[in-house]
């Protein structure tokens, strides 16, 4: 019997369930009416004081050279309607540093289902027989370890059924070597220098990779659905002979990929629907990816694809680029924009950022006008951080990419530029589209208020020389019916004139347009 402590300030007994010839139990927590005891070694029991029942379930140990400290914690997963204990083992490295080992249990698997190493040597460090359940185990992680092949092995043999497996730059390791697993679905490893890596997995699904693929050997993945790829030199052939084994590959991203090769610069899949290219290099190596069943593509890096897609899909539903344009912003740059804006019909958003210096820009220059096709682009984010005004650089911008919305975040100069181009372009509407890359529907905009006001200036110029002669309208202006510009509290800003738009235009804006376009 024992003594528990109520609400109403009362004493009662209640009816013990284990009793320990040895003394009496350890108190570990309580929550929501549930107490966590440990009546015995390697033994932990949750038991309910108001109804008798409990449940016990298998604890473990870690041994060790040095001392140890044990910490208990105990309370409810509201995620997955779970109660759950952790444990925290802290091994002594010198007076001030401890190395922690983490353990989680589960009420309803009623044993370990997670563990996690992180910052430990296991190299003086021995397992007893019951350190892992391995019927119960799902998950383990491995971070910052240091350990041989020979523990890694017998870690991984000790829980055959895990479904998760993370390493993440472990010392002490030649070889990496992931077979026999036969529930495995994810895998992610982040490996050292010099590290070789096998996996062997006919039921791996998610493969999350960081290193140079030379040391990377996947002997079977025929179910691998999502592959990330990130810092990773790739091997002549390495990506391609991957793709072409994994029939079900449905997301790839690869994230500060490069690649030298020029023998192998080509990826054919039927099955990918998500691609995600992060860091983009200009050594990136491969030239054309052909997969025709694309859904959704995002880019985001300093440097420009340049990137084929030979087959344009039908179910592509979003679209997305970010480019960091430090310095080197030129006719040139401008072009290799059109042209990979050019492999798709649509783009859902396009965000530039701008914050290097600029010089003017050759409008005539032929990298402007290539020809190629028009897509429509429904969102333009623009981010300048100049506070010059840029003429030119706006009209290069304008005809690049042709919003249906703008959003404008820049200087009161560059605010002015836009909204006179845009005008400008507005009233050319009878021009012809020669050499139009895309005309986005929404343009954000975010600069210093003058480089604003140029982009206001180029807007409401464009609108307005609409009835304008042949020879008087510039052969680039496209069709620019109608602009609205509105604050960011959706506040419309009045544009019947340009000194007017001006003056709604504080020290530091942010703007964006909606742009009606007709396409000839």
């Amino acid at each position: 019997m024992c003594n528990l402590y109520s609400l109403g300030l009362k004493f009662g007994e209640v009816d013990y369930p284990l009793k320990h010839p040895f003394g009496s139990c350890k108190f570990l927590g309580s929550c929501n009416g549930l107490i966590c005891l440990t009546p015995m070694a390697f033994k932990l029991m949750l038991w309910n004081p108001c109804t008798g029942k409990y449940k016990e379930f298998q604890d473990s140990y870690v041994q060790s050279v040095g001392s140890c400290y044990i910490r208990y914690g105990f309370g409810y997963d509201v995620v997955n309607d779970d109660y759950k204990v952790v444990k925290i083992f802290s091994f002594a490295i010198d007076e001030v540093k401890y190395e922690n080992v983490v353990k989680i249990y589960s009420l309803r698997a009623k044993s370990l289902r997670e563990l996690v190493l992180e910052y430990c040597n296991l190299m003086p460090v021995s397992l007893s027989s019951g350190v892992v359940n391995c019927n119960c185990l799902r998950k383990l992680s491995l971070l910052y370890v240091t350990l041989d092949e020979h523990m890694l092995q017998t870690l991984l043999k000790s829980c055959p059924l895990i479904v998760s497996f993370i390493l993440n730059c472990c010392l002490g390791l030649e070889k990496i070597e992931l077979l026999n697993l036969q529930k495995i679905k994810s895998v992610s490893i982040r490996k050292l220098k010099n590290q070789r890596v096998k996996i062997e997995a006919s039921t791996l699904e998610h493969l999350s990779y960081s290193g140079f693929s030379e040391g990377l050997d996947v002997v079977e993945c025929q179910n691998l659905k999502y592959l990330e790829l990130s810092d990773v030199y790739i091997s002549d052939g390495f990506l391609q002979h991957l793709i072409s084994r994994s029939q079900f590959l449905e997301s790839l991203m690869l994230d500060g990929v490069s690649c030298w090769s020029k023998r192998f610069n080509t990826f054919k899949s039927q099955s990918l629907k998500i691609l995600k290219i992060v860091n983009f290099r200009t050594y990136f190596g491969i030239k054309e990816i052909d997969a025709p069943n694309l859904v959704s593509i995002e880019c985001k890096g300093s440097d420009i694809p340049e990137l084929k897609f030979p087959r344009v899909s039908s179910q592509l539903k979003h679209s997305k680029i970010v480019a960091i344009c430090r310095n080197n912003v030129n006719a040139a740059w401008f072009g290799k924009l059109r042209k990979f804006l050019s492999n798709f019909t649509t783009w859902s958003q396009v965000s530039l950022d701008f914050s290097g210096t600029y010089n003017s820009i050759n409008m005539n220059d032929s990298q402007l006008h290539l020809r190629v096709a028009t897509p429509q682009v429904d969102v333009l984010n623009v981010d300048i951080r100049s506070s010059w005004e840029l003429p030119t650089f706006v009209d290069a911008l304008l005809l690049t990419c042709r919003p249906k919305r703008l959003n404008l975040h820049s200087s009161i100069k560059v605010n002015k530029c836009f909204i006179s181009r845009l005008i400008s372009m507005k009233n050319s509407r009878h021009s012809t589209s020669h050499g139009m890359s895309c005309h986005p529907r929404r343009l954000n905009l975010l600069s210093s208020i003058k480089m604003n006001k140029c982009f206001i200036s180029r807007l409401m110029s464009m609108k307005n020389s609409r009835h304008s002669s042949s020879h008087e309208r510039e052969p680039w202006h496209s069709q620019l019916i109608e602009i609205k510009a509105f604050d960011m509290k959706n506040q419309p800003l009045k544009l019947t004139s340009e000194e007017l738009a001006i003056s709604n235009l504080t020290e530091k804006k942010k703007v964006y347009f909606l742009l009606d376009w007709q396409c000839s």
